[in-house]
């Protein structure tokens, strides 16, 4: 029996994208070791959240005395930090290792800030650094396609896939009960579903709301999910003048209901891999709106998507949604390609012949 060491950055990573093919991979005969910060992993690693925190050699030594202690055939990674500190652990003789990349950290164009080159230059070396311990790399979208093969991030053996699945059921909904429930009947609701952090964006979206409401005066944004960045958003909302219309709701177990019940559905991200929260809004037939990076120009229409920083096109692809009655018909197949029982077989075929080292 083949025995397969599974990683990611936390646990809750891989109940949520990888329980399915963890246990398809156990059907299939092999032993799999699940390693990640957090309890539900079979083995728990003190994963720092910062990429080059100096605590992440501790997660290092753990690994290193895994991989020591018993002989693992293949190592599956996912979540860059993770996937950086794993490979930085092996020896020279090692597993044969598949990288699954959820999004790389750094876009294909370097961007305008000092700081911002800086860092990214930092990250494409950690890669580098790594790339030759690497059998397979499987992305996510088509510019971390182009990034894996431009900076030759692997052993040459580089896939793409539709992502993990989302486990979303293209169905309508009875729209204004849901509107009604959750409160958004008398309201013109734009929403977000996300870590609330720099790279979500959301302060963008909050800089739209002045200009939003000259128009529909009763326009709010409602902002599901936690993150670091709470308490800024909130004094940004306060700064600008439109605290009242703006509503942090936490985290939420029926975030696919407010999606269903929404005006618009809008992203403002710097970068993503393959974002779940886009698809399961589509799913929704939500009208869905997001800002022109990876991942997005994936599974929106250029119609669909802004730059970042052009608050003007942003403004007026949510002014649109007024002509639009949702549930969106084109949104649902939109989303269709990216639901779990598309991808499926595809992404663990890829995952199983990685392991396997087999052409698919």
């Amino acid at each position: 029996m083949k025995k397969i060491l599974y990683v990611a950055s936390v646990a809750s990573h891989l109940y949520s994208f990888h329980i399915p093919y963890i246990n398809a991979l156990r059907a299939d005969g092999y032993e799999v070791v699940t390693l990640a910060a957090g309890e539900g992993a079979d083995i728990s690693v003190p994963f720092k959240k910062k990429f080059f925190d100096r605590g992440n050699r501790a997660a290092r030594k753990i690994i290193k005395d895994t991989l020591s202690q018993s002989d693992f055939d293949a190592i599956v990674l996912n979540t860059s930090l993770a996937a950086f500190h794993t490979r930085l652990a092996l020896g020279r003789s090692r597993p044969r290792v598949v990288n699954i990349v959820h999004g790389y950290l750094f876009p294909l164009i370097p961007p305008k800030s000092l700081a911002s080159r800086i860092k990214r230059r930092m990250l494409i070396l950690a890669e580098r650094l790594v790339a030759g311990r690497t059998d397979r790399v499987i992305v996510m979208n088509s510019e971390d396609m182009e990034i894996a093969k431009k900076y030759r991030l692997s052993g040459g053996d580089v896939r793409l896939c539709h992502g993990m699945g989302v486990r979303a059921t293209v169905t309508a909904q009875a729209r204004p009960a849901v509107r009604e429930r959750l409160g958004m009947s008398e309201r013109f609701v734009i929403l977000f579903a996300g870590e609330l952090s720099d790279r979500k964006n959301q302060r963008q979206l909050i800089s739209l709301l002045p200009e939003i409401i000259k128009s529909i005066p009763n326009a709010e944004l409602w902002l599901l999910g936690e993150g670091d960045g709470r308490e800024g958003l909130k004094e940004y909302a306060k700064e600008l003048g439109v605290s009242e219309q703006v509503r942090f709701l936490g985290r939420r177990e029926d975030a696919r209901d407010f999606m269903s019940g929404c005006d618009v559905y809008i992203s403002a991200a710097r970068s993503e891999g393959l974002p779940f929260n886009i698809v399961e809004a589509l799913a929704s037939g939500a009208y869905t709106v997001a800002s022109d990076v990876k991942g997005h120009r994936d599974i929106l229409p250029r119609e669909n998507l802004f730059s970042l920083g052009d608050s003007e096109r942003a403004v007026s692809l949510v002014l649109r949604a007024r002509d639009i009655t949702p549930p969106c018909d084109s949104s649902r197949k939109a989303a269709e390609s990216f639901l779990f029982d598309s991808v499926f077989r595809d992404t663990y075929s890829l995952i199983k012949g990685g392991i396997e080292c087999l052409e698919e």
